[in-house]
């Protein structure tokens, strides 16, 4: 969690190794936060997924299916760049 530019930024970070199983319960885990709704704030609050792994590499796996879907979910190599585009 940290504060930018008056925006509260509430991410969950995980390190996927494997498809299947508890991994994706993990990965889903992440969208979860991404998706919970947050009481209203005089702060505008981004939830996002910091997400490292296999989820990346190119197949036909629901990790990587995901993943392409329009949905704030990165890698922690973006992080920096993505808060400073903030």
């Amino acid at each position: 969690m940290c504060r930018i530019n008056n925006k509260i930024i509430l991410g969950e970070a995980k390190f996927l190794t494997s498809d299947g199983g508890n991994q994706n319960a993990q990965f889903f885990s992440a969208l979860n936060t991404i998706k919970s709704k947050f009481n209203p704030t005089k702060h505008e609050v981004k939830a996002i997924a910091i997400l490292d792994g296999i989820l990346y590499i190119p197949g036909n796996t629901k990790l990587y299916k995901t993943i392409q879907e329009n949905i704030p979910v990165f890698s922690a190599l973006l992080l920096r760049d993505y808060l400073y585009s903030l």
